[in-house]
């Protein structure tokens, strides 16, 4: 391209971290360049720097950071590498703009989301009225796909699947049609089918306005069809690049080659045919109230319909899928089975009536009943160590006679997850994001539950620790005979993991089966549609 429509030139970007004991080289001497309607993935595994890199460019690195002397940052002709916040803000969410990676804790949950866009649009454009940057809003969360946008733009942060949230993030980073976008793995707690259209929509803006994308992800895999150029990291330096098309036809580098082989493979192991049933739930349904009526008025309540007639059973030993697209009902309807929220319909657990139970009622099965939820960032209390975190559920839970048991408990939870003892005197904030999932699973299993929910448990981990949590689930239920409801919207590793899945579309059961029979040859266009978007960006 021509160095005439060169936007971003990053150089020799060095970024220093000091911590306790030492100080962390987060990026060394990294360098890239985007031009004008380009989209350039970072790609590389958590900690590899990626994200540093995307801060240094926008002067958001935390204080005490140590932004090497040589470092460079050109945009569009102007260094703003010594820019004063003041300049900066006057370019952050107007002239370039971020997608952060974790929704939850980058939307205030006492805003909502309306509020939280219109924030961005009139620190940049205050001549606008209320109205202008209410219809603005509703036509953002329309084209980032969220239904009922009209309603949605009052809504809290905590009222939507975490795949909405990840559309406001995004419908509030285009909101000023930014000249420069930085994806920080924008798509990671997205569906498959909403992947696709996400890039897309980024790919059509980008046309529309020669916006420059910096696409920050750990899958190569999603890149190959909407990036044009490739910057590979590992432990802060940048190790490979090239145009995608050479880079997928021929990695140089063996991390490259390490990538792009890490999907998941395999299948589930066979179930024996005499495998008793945990789990037999028939005519379930969840409904929630959107909108209390005003009787003055004669408006009745809005309802929605979020699990609807819906019956499964499970059995020991075994994996069952759930997918489907963002705000389709899988995780509430896993959280119906636990009890987690009311439902009705008739819910069997173990030989046991349960649907009827209240919390006091459930509180003796909780030990059987256990959950590993999608974020572990968001999950392990920061404030307690490993031990605590693990020993938590025992202690509720009367598990172990003593402290002597208990630890004995606890280390042995942490072993069969793939960590050491050592882990237990440490705090969560000092483990990668693989590392937090086994943490999460060894407190699970810690529990000697005979059933786990798993909900979108790999979604926000690179392909080579998904593989290693896949063969650890396996392990794990092979050893203790688990049964797991397995939550995903990544069909590569519902294929590795699930013996049968159920598809899920607007809160009701859509197709059931084998998962041989419904990923290879599915029945409903729904289900195609799914696989097809699933295993093209793989491809």
């Amino acid at each position: 391209m021509s160095s005439e429509n060169l936007m971003l030139d990053a150089r020799n970007i060095q970024v220093k971290i000091p911590v306790e004991g030492g100080v962390v080289e987060a990026v060394q001497d990294a360098s890239l360049k985007i031009f004008e309607g380009q989209t350039v993935a970072l790609v590389g595994e958590s900690g590899s720097g990626k994200s540093v890199t995307a801060r240094a460019i926008m002067k958001l690195l935390p204080e005490r950071a140590i932004v090497g002397e040589k470092c460079q940052v050109n945009f569009q002709g102007e260094d703003i590498k010594d820019w004063t916040e003041n300049q900066m803000r006057k370019v952050r969410g107007n002239r370039i703009a971020m997608i952060f990676q974790e929704p939850m804790t980058s939307l205030n949950p006492i805003y909502t989301v309306g509020q939280q866009i219109a924030e961005v649009i009139h620190e940049h454009h205050p001549g606008k009225s209320k109205q202008e940057v209410r219809e603005q809003i509703i036509q953002l969360l329309k084209e980032v796909r969220i239904p009922q946008a009209e309603d949605r733009v009052d809504q809290y942060p905590h009222q939507m699947s975490g795949g909405q949230r990840q559309r406001v993030m995004i419908a509030m980073a285009l909101a000023n049609n930014p000249d420069l976008l930085i994806a920080d793995e924008p798509t990671t707690a997205l569906d498959v089918t909403v992947q696709a259209e996400i890039l897309e929509l980024l790919r059509q803006l980008q046309l529309k306005h020669k916006m420059g994308v910096l696409l920050i992800t750990h899958d190569l895999t999603i890149v190959r069809q909407y990036s044009d150029w490739v910057y590979v990291m590992q432990h802060g330096k940048l190790v490979e690049d090239s145009s995608t098309e050479k880079l997928f036809a021929k990695p140089q580098h063996p991390y490259s080659q390490h990538l792009l082989g890490s999907e998941p493979k395999g299948t589930a192991p066979a179930l024996p045919e005499d495998a008793a049933e945990l789990i037999d739930a028939t005519d379930m349904e969840v409904v929630f109230t959107l909108k209390p009526g005003v009787w003055w008025k004669r408006q009745p309540p809005k309802m929605l319909t979020a699990v609807d007639n819906i019956s499964l059973t499970l059995r020991k030993g075994e994996t069952l899928g759930i997918v489907g697209e963002s705000g389709s009902g899988k995780t509430t309807l896993g959280h119906a089975l636990l009890r987690l929220i009311d439902s009705t319909g008739e819910v069997i657990f173990d030989d046991m009536r349960i649907d009827q139970f209240d919390r006091k009622g459930m509180q003796p099965l909780r030990r059987k009943m256990q959950i590993v939820f999608q974020d572990p960032f968001s999950s392990l209390n920061p404030r307690m160590t490993v031990r605590q975190i693990i020993q938590e559920g025992m202690l509720i839970n009367n598990i172990g006679a003593n402290a002597k048991e208990r630890e004995q408990l606890a280390i042995q939870a942490l072993q069969d997850s793939g960590l050491d003892a050592f882990a237990l005197e440490r705090f969560p904030h000092e483990f990668s994001g693989g590392q937090k999932q086994r943490i999460a699973i060894a407190r699970a299993i810690a529990m000697e539950p005979e059933f786990i929910l798993l909900d979108e448990p790999t979604s926000a981990l690179d392909l080579s620790i998904q593989n290693q949590i896949i063969l650890l689930l396996r392990e794990l239920q092979a050893k203790r005979n688990l049964s797991y409801l397995f939550i995903s919207h990544d069909l590569r590793v519902v294929r590795a993991l699930c013996h049968r899945v159920m598809v899920m579309q607007h809160g009701k059961l859509i197709e059931y089966g084998d998962s041989s029979k419904v990923l290879e040859n599915p029945e409903h266009e729904y289900t195609r549609r799914l696989i097809k978007a699933a295993f093209e960006i793989a491809a």
